[in-house]
């Protein structure tokens, strides 16, 4: 079959305006859609490759005084979340997507980021999360360097089961 534009879509029924179903395998990869529309109303969907990140601190990794200076209060929650508001240019970089938990046992962020995204650290194990724990430091006013050994990462798969532990009061101190 062939679908909008002459081109082959595998005997598919989909075109302009629909969005093509994605496999199994696609799912995996943590694919997101971008939507294009024209004046027309003519709908075309693009596919960005997405990774999901978590990078954080708990009760397992680090102490209760660390912990203390590294929880955001609600203003301190409200001025970094204002930093990656529409038209901002202090968000970190590469970030599509962030969420922010803060406890008093835990911190972590959450984000989406561009699978293809450039890194200045090229090669250095961890590179994709640079740009959160610049951001983590910056609003939170201490060096990297005092916490980023209590630290653990999670991408993929691995961020979403550890969500869902976190969510079900699994991971919990209590």
């Amino acid at each position: 079959d062939v679908g909008a534009g002459g081109r082959s879509n595998g005997g598919k029924e989909w075109g302009r305006g629909h969005r093509p179903r994605q496999s199994q395998r696609d799912q995996s990869l943590h694919l997101g859609w971008t939507a294009i529309t024209t004046s027309c109303g003519i709908a075309f969907f693009f596919c960005v490759r997405m990774q999901i990140l978590c990078l954080g601190l708990s009760h397992h990794t680090a102490p209760v005084e660390l912990r203390e200076r590294l929880a955001y209060s609600h203003a301190a929650l409200q001025a970094a979340l204002a930093r990656c508001g529409c038209g901002r240019d202090a968000h970190p970089q590469g970030v599509a997507e962030l969420v922010i938990l803060s406890t008093c046992n835990r911190l972590e962020l959450y984000a989406a980021v561009s699978g293809t995204q450039e890194s200045g650290d090229e090669g250095v194990r961890g590179a994709p999360f640079v740009p959160l724990l610049s951001f983590i430091a910056e609003t939170r006013g201490l060096p990297a360097a005092e916490f980023e050994a209590h630290l653990y990462r999670r991408e993929g798969a691995e961020v979403v089961e550890h969500l869902c532990r976190v969510a079900a009061g699994l991971d919990s101190m209590i």
